[in-house]
């Protein structure tokens, strides 16, 4: 998991390696990197939530404070595929209650951050830098547009494995709930992506990005681990067909394959895209 990487594709999709496409692992990115291990636990956390029907409300609001001091990027993907799930879920009142609680103080430490970084005078504010405070800008596809050389190819390289899955093991896949809300989070994390920019200077730092990385990663996480489980169930079986498991299992060597490629580049030219 830690190398698996966009599909390679040999420069068609391009000159770039990593820029347009969506990579379940940044390398290069230390913020990200560092609130990763706490964007896991908070998944796992909410996922608990949903199959025991009971919010360990503290402990969810300890790890959200710490992703928004870090870095509050994956809150835009966990938050809007949380609400879904809950939308279409049973759920008990108590449940309905601490859920509605988790999801308004969230959104409350988010428009705290967002005041801290856009809104304060540069010269005031905490995240004060490159002498120019920006704005969120609703503007669709322009950030991918100014990154991506074939927005087609890019996509799929980075989902082959993600399209395999789904296509091969729908059924099993949409039945878990863990992979329900990982499914919501990465869809919402890439909207966010697609839709929204940052003006001034960092506007191409690409700063509504980063939750990809870290939704995909867990999305591929979860799917691994469902696929296994039914890798043990059909092997008992004489007669289960293990076909679309190894079929499954070569588009993932690519990936992973792709990674490894990816990193004998950044080491030998020490660039990173």
């Amino acid at each position: 998991m830690l190398f698996i990487f966009p599909i390679y594709l040999l420069g068609w999709e391009g000159e770039y390696w990593l820029l347009g496409k969506m990579t379940p692992n940044l390398w290069h990115n230390g913020s990200t990197i560092y609130v990763f291990p706490f964007c896991f636990l908070l998944f796992q956390e909410v996922s608990r939530w949903f199959e025991s029907q009971k919010v360990n409300l503290s402990r969810g609001l300890i790890l959200t404070s710490l992703i928004v001091l870090i870095k509050p990027n994956y809150l835009f993907g966990l938050l809007p595929g949380m609400l879904l799930l809950f939308l279409f879920s049973n759920h008990v009142p108590k449940f309905r209650q601490r859920i509605l609680t988790y999801s308004g103080i969230t959104i409350a430490l988010l428009v705290i951050s967002k005041y801290l970084i856009f809104d304060m005078a540069s010269e005031q504010s905490l995240f004060y830098n490159f002498r120019s405070s920006g704005a969120i800008l609703f503007q669709p596809f322009s950030v991918w547009l100014e990154y991506s050389e074939s927005l087609v190819l890019d996509l799929i390289s980075s989902l082959v494995f993600l399209l395999g899955g789904v296509f091969l093991f729908r059924k099993v896949l949409f039945k878990d709930k863990e992979f329900q809300l990982a499914f919501a989070v990465f869809f919402f994390s890439l909207l966010v992506f697609f839709l929204f920019a940052e003006s001034g200077p960092r506007y191409l730092d690409g700063n509504f990005y980063w939750q990809v990385p870290i939704s995909l990663f867990l999305l591929y996480l979860v799917l691994v681990k469902i696929v296994l489980k039914e890798w043990c169930l059909k092997s008992s079986s004489e007669n289960a067909s293990l076909s679309k498991f190894i079929l499954l299992i070569v588009l993932f060597g690519f990936h992973v394959l792709s990674g490894l490629l990816y990193l004998h580049s950044m080491v030998r030219t020490g660039n990173n895209l």
